[in-house]
């Protein structure tokens, strides 16, 4: 004999789980923003100790990585074009503005080889990243001073 509350449980559970997922989706996309600012702010943060994981992120948010992972996406972001970008920004400000060697701007922007910074540098910029310093200072030089 079927008992009535069994029948009745799993079309319960379905909506219950449906009007779930939907206020997830809905209140993902109206805080994609804040998630994202977030998710930059903590690399920039973990970047200082450089071990900057998509794992350490989300548990610093308190979630789990494949949520993550997910309300970047639906913020139409990847976790690692948020580490490059940041680590792009970051390098070519400090080559621009200070004095500090190649092999501590490889070591602030989170890189173990500075071949695989000067590798990716060249990805994002299209040029290395002494030339990059080299074109760079007269510019920034010329514009500083008074007219």
């Amino acid at each position: 004999m079927c008992n009535p509350i069994d029948a009745v449980t799993p079309a319960l559970s379905a909506h219950g789980a449906r009007g779930r997922i939907a206020g997830e989706d809905a209140a993902t996309q109206s805080d994609s923003p804040e998630l994202v600012r977030e998710v930059r702010r903590l690399i920039a943060e973990l970047l200082l100790d450089g071990d900057v994981t998509l794992e350490r992120v989300a548990a610093r948010l308190g979630m789990p990585v494949r949520r993550l992972r997910d309300r970047l996406e639906a913020a139409g972001v990847r976790f690692n074009e948020l580490l490059a970008d940041y680590r792009a920004q970051l390098a070519k400000e400090l080559l621009l503005q200070t004095d500090e060697s190649i092999q501590a701007i490889v070591e602030r922007t989170g890189f173990s080889e500075p071949s695989t910074f000067y590798r990716a540098f060249k990805r994002w910029v299209g040029e290395t990243p002494v030339a990059f310093r080299k074109r760079g200072r007269p510019l920034v030089q010329l514009g500083a001073g008074p007219r």
